[in-house]
C-alpha cells in the first residue's frame, strides 16, 4: 500500500543533521508505504556532510515494488572557518531530496547485498534546499545513484518498534519488525563518491512501515 503526494510545499529545509527518537511536531506523511521484503540504508554523518539513503524492495505481489529516499546535506565551502588538521564548520548548507518509485530492475535487496542503479524520472520527488540565516526550498533536480552494498560480519540483529531520523523538519520513520546486518555502502550519489555504514534488513515474517514527514 501506498500514499505519494507528488505536489508539496514546503517552506523549511535543513541545518545539521540530527538523529532523534522523541516525538516530533504535527506533520503530513508525503509518502507510506507497508512492505514486506528488505530494504538496505546507509548513513554518513560529520561536520560537513550528511548523507542518508534508503532503498525498499516490496515483495508483496508478483513484482516488485522498488522505492528509493535520498537526503545529500554538505557545507557550502564558500562558508567555511576551518582549524588547520581539525574540522571545518559552515554557516550555510546545501541539501538535495529525493524520494519516490522507482522503475523494476533499479534496485534489489537480498540478506548479503542490495544495489540501486537509476536515474530517477520526472515523477520523482526532488528539492533543492540552502540553510543560511532562514530556510529556501525550490524544486530540485534528479541525478544518478549508483549504489551497492555488501554484508559484512556474522552478527545479525533483531529490530522492534520505531525508529526516526530527523533532519532539519523532516522525519524518515520506520515502525515494525525486521532482522538487519551490518553493511557498507559504495559507490556514487548525484556524481559525489559515498561510502557509508548500514544496514540489509529483512522483514519476510511481518510488515515493515515507512514514512516520511514534512511540516
Amino acid at each position: 500500500m501506498r500514499i505519494i503526494s507528488l505536489a508539496i510545499l514546503l517552506a523549511a529545509c535543513t541545518e545539521q543533521p540530527e538523529v532523534s527518537t522523541q516525538t516530533q511536531a504535527a506533520s503530513a506523511s508525503v509518502f507510506h508505504e507497508v512492505f514486506q521484503g528488505g530494504a538496505a540504508t546507509a548513513q554518513l554523518i560529520d561536520a560537513g556532510l550528511s548523507v542518508t539513503v534508503n532503498v525498499i524492495d516490496n515483495r508483496v505481489g508478483p513484482s516488485h515494488e522498488l522505492y528509493l529516499y535520498y537526503e545529500y546535506t554538505y557545507g557550502d565551502p564558500a562558508t567555511a572557518t576551518c582549524n588547520p588538521g581539525t574540522y571545518c564548520t559552515y554557516t550555510r548548507y546545501i541539501s538535495d531530496y529525493g524520494w519516490g518509485l522507482l522503475p523494476e530492475g533499479d534496485a534489489g535487496v537480498s540478506p548479503a547485498t542490495a544495489f540501486v542503479r537509476t536515474t530517477p524520472g520526472p515523477t520523482f520527488n526532488t528539492l533543492h534546499c540552502v540553510s543560511e540565516i532562514g530556510y529556501t526550498c525550490e524544486p530540485g533536480t534528479t541525478g544518478p545513484v549508483d549504489l551497492r552494498w555488501e554484508r559484512f560480519g556474522n552478527q545479525r540483529y533483531f529490530q522492534s518498534g520505531i525508529q526516526r531520523t530527523v533532519t532539519g523538519p523532516y522525519t524518515l520513520q520506520t515502525q515494525g519488525t525486521s532482522w538487519s546486518s551490518h553493511a557498507l555502502a559504495t559507490g556514487t550519489i548525484l556524481g559525489h563518491a559515498l561510502t557509508a555504514h548500514g544496514t540489509l534488513d529483512e522483514t519476510n515474517q511481518g510488515t515493515t512501515t515507512k514514512d516520511l514527514f514534512v511540516p
